[in-house]
């Protein structure tokens, strides 16, 4: 009498079983490709942070030397430029004075020099003061955000920084801390958002 073997052959999947698994590993997949992108965003964030930080600091320290800020924002942003105040990585170009400034957000060009420029700054109102007018606040514009770094940007930015005197979306004032009701709000979905930081030139630190 033959004997009955105890293995059994193999069955494969069946096409909805199939469709299940292709279905969970979908899922896995965004949610990894969301990680990830949230992880890319929260470190451009900290690369602007510490970009406008840098900014600032060499703002304040180039008004203590000349004791006044004059100027348009495309003259203005050539000048400091010269002077060496934007991070040296901020350059489209390393070797050439005047060059286009990129954030670290540069996916879409910016108006003027580039995506970041600086500005002479009525202290309340953020208005870009004339190409004659002296002014003891500086602005600093951040062009071309789409909509996720501009919410992370006005709620995980320097927003409560010594001499910060305005903080402007779009070109409206927004009250800082930015809660991130109001940053949803203010943001532009579509993208190309615009961020302007007001900073007081004669405060020390940040």
């Amino acid at each position: 009498m033959a004997k009955l073997s105890s293995t059994q052959n193999p069955k494969g999947f069946t096409l909805t079983e199939l469709a299940i698994v292709v279905g969970i590993i979908g899922v896995i997949a965004g949610a990894v490709w969301g990680v990830a992108s949230d992880m890319a965003i929260n470190q451009h964030v900290a690369i602007s942070n510490r970009q406008l930080a840098a900014i600032v600091n060499n703002m304040r320290t180039l008004y203590a030397e000349q004791g006044s800020l004059t100027g348009g924002e495309a003259a203005l942003t050539a000048a400091v430029d010269r002077l060496r105040v934007f991070p040296l990585e901020m350059r489209q170009n390393q070797n050439i004075p005047d060059g286009t400034i990129f954030s670290d957000w540069n996916s879409v060009p910016g108006p003027v020099l580039g995506n970041v420029t600086i500005t002479a700054a009525d202290c309340t109102t953020g208005v870009p003061a004339g190409a004659g007018a002296a002014n003891n606040c500086f602005g600093v514009y951040f062009y071309s955000l789409d909509y996720k770094p501009c919410v992370q940007m006005v709620t995980g930015g320097i927003t409560t920084a010594t001499g910060l005197q305005g903080l402007y979306i779009n070109g409206a004032n927004v009250n800082f801390p930015v809660d991130v009701g109001t940053a949803n709000a203010s943001c532009l979905a579509a993208g190309a958002n615009i961020i302007e930081w007001v900073y007081l030139s004669r405060s020390n630190n940040l």
